[in-house]
């Protein structure tokens, strides 16, 4: 692209502003003045005080470049892009249609004019200078932006986190209410049935015996839910409420099995226990760490066919033990494995003789894990049936 100007202006000045010589005329305002006019006398009038302060800077320093100033070409107003350069006792100023004319221009004389190539070349460098500062501002401006935008999304979070902080205490208190609320009532429930069934069972017929054990059933369901939801909402308790203490962990597995020994003889399921560690001390809290294993236990009976295994390994390496509860089940969808875990999740795998199921008990294993410091998942078997497994530390090594 050929950036010639396509009018261009070039003259000389001495330290007085009077004009010495014209380099350059393609406007014809050598013709419209006198022989030695004032540079300021070449300006339309409305620009006589930018003019004045143009001669002013390049009185200052040696190079001035991005003007606008306003000439008098053929009688009329004319916009021009001005920048001037100071050597000795004269100035060397230079004016086209725009900045890339002008700029043209410089490079232009630069090679036509030996003698001033040096000028010219100065010029170009502060028109450089110049256009970088300019770029230089531009990213600050932008940082500048981002920065404030940043500042308030930040405290947009901030005040947006301080309100679900506010929103879960609230919750958590109306759960306790409600949960409270509620367990009078199932309580009298259970009463009045437990003595019905115990002062008339010699008057009632099996079918109404049937029903009444329905209704202790079921309130005791229900109980049992109300205990989870409370739990789950405090399913990741505060590590510095945590009652701990050194905890043989082996010893606690085989009381948790003999307790729940019942419900699995109801369903004809063995529960088998290895253990692959010597030192099994975990520093944790007891009553927490039994509650997981419980719902451990439980969840894998739940999944578990008729007149299958449970096993049950402990294991350790370094400063954690590790648990792992596994069923000859279905497994879980692979899609599954994470989701299992977040409260009142169901996963597409059903409980083998119709077990209720609320969805809470992993979300609070997790919590209760976590709280511990330590990690727990879900993994499908090699050969059939899923393994929940956790990471306790192991005692000393808090």
């Amino acid at each position: 692209m050929n950036d010639a100007p396509a009018r261009g202006l070039a003259l000389v000045c001495g330290g007085d502003g009077v004009l010495r010589d014209w380099l350059r005329d393609d406007f014809d305002l050598a013709g419209q003045a006198s022989a030695h006019p004032a540079f300021i006398r070449l300006l339309d009038e409305s620009s006589h005080a930018k003019g004045l302060q143009f001669l002013a800077q390049l009185n200052d320093g040696a190079a001035t470049v991005n003007w606008e100033l306003c000439f008098t070409v053929a009688g009329a107003p004319h916009t021009l892009s001005v920048a001037g350069y100071r050597a000795d006792v004269e100035t060397l100023i230079l004016a086209a249609t725009s900045a890339s004319a002008l700029r043209a221009l410089c490079r232009e004389l630069a090679v036509n004019r030996p003698e001033r190539s040096g000028q010219c070349l100065d010029l170009l460098a502060k028109f450089d200078q110049a256009a970088n500062s300019s770029y230089e501002a531009d990213i600050y401006e932008d940082f500048m932006r981002m920065y404030n935008d940043f500042a308030r999304l930040q405290r947009e979070a901030a005040s947006q986190s301080a309100k679900l902080q506010r929103l879960d205490a609230e919750k958590d208190r109306l759960l306790d209410m409600a949960a409270h609320d509620l367990r009078n009532p199932l309580h009298i429930i259970t009463l009045l049935a437990s003595g019905l069934s115990r002062q008339c069972r010699d008057k009632l017929t099996a079918e109404e015996l049937g029903l009444l054990e329905k209704i202790l059933q079921t309130a005791h369901n229900m109980g049992r839910l109300l205990n989870n939801i409370l739990e789950v909402s405090r399913a990741t308790p505060q590590p510095s409420r945590l009652q701990l203490q050194s905890i043989d962990l082996a010893e606690l597995i085989r009381e948790r099995i003999d307790s729940i020994a019942p419900l699995a003889g109801a369903k004809d399921i063995r529960i088998d226990f290895h253990r692959a560690v010597d030192a099994a001390t975990a520093s944790c809290d007891l009553v927490r760490v039994q509650q997981v294993m419980d719902n451990l236990l439980a969840n894998a009976l739940k999944f578990s066919p008729r007149g299958s295994r449970v096993r049950i390994t402990l294991s350790g390496a370094g400063n954690v033990l590790q648990v792992e509860v596994a069923d000859e089940g279905p497994g879980i969808a692979a899609a599954e494995l994470e989701q299992i875990f977040q409260p009142f999740t169901r996963g597409s795998t059903r409980p083998t003789e119709g077990e209720a199921s609320s969805g809470l008990g992993l979300a609070i294993c997790r919590g209760i894990i976590q709280a511990h410091k330590g990690q727990i998942w879900a993994e499908n078997g090699a050969t059939g049936g899923a393994a929940i497994k956790f990471l306790l530390p192991a005692a000393g090594s808090r």
